[in-house]
């Protein structure tokens, strides 16, 4: 079986979670806005969650996204201290050059028209 795409859920931390917090599964489902099939996929380790589930999940049962997927520890948001450069600017160079690639800043003039110089 391939691994799933996404981020892996640790099952025994969340349920180490829940039962700290006496809450189920389908109450964690419900308070989280994460649907009671994607969280029980996760749990059993059939799919992986995305960003968007990740944060939502680790909101509504008010933990830090790394207890629940480990993988994501250590992991450190891009800080983007030039004001020209924006987000997909910064994914762009990412996939370019790979970890650690710098942000470049968005095109101007001639070369954003599309024209060559």
């Amino acid at each position: 079986m391939a691994r799933p795409k996404g981020f892996r859920l640790s099952r025994t931390a969340l349920q180490d979670l829940l039962d700290a917090k006496g809450i189920l599964m389908t109450e964690a489902a419900s308070v989280s806005g994460v649907p009671l099939s994607t969280l029980s996929g996760l749990a059993q380790g059939g799919s992986g969650a995305s960003i968007k589930i990740v944060r939502r999940l680790a909101e509504g049962i008010a933990c830090s996204a790394e207890t629940l997927f480990p993988e994501l520890a250590g992991f450190e948001r891009p800080q983007i201290t030039d004001p020209t450069v924006t987000a997909v600017d910064v994914r762009q160079s990412s996939v370019a050059g790979g970890a650690g690639a710098r942000p470049v800043p968005p095109a101007t003039g001639a070369a954003k028209a599309g024209v060559s110089t």
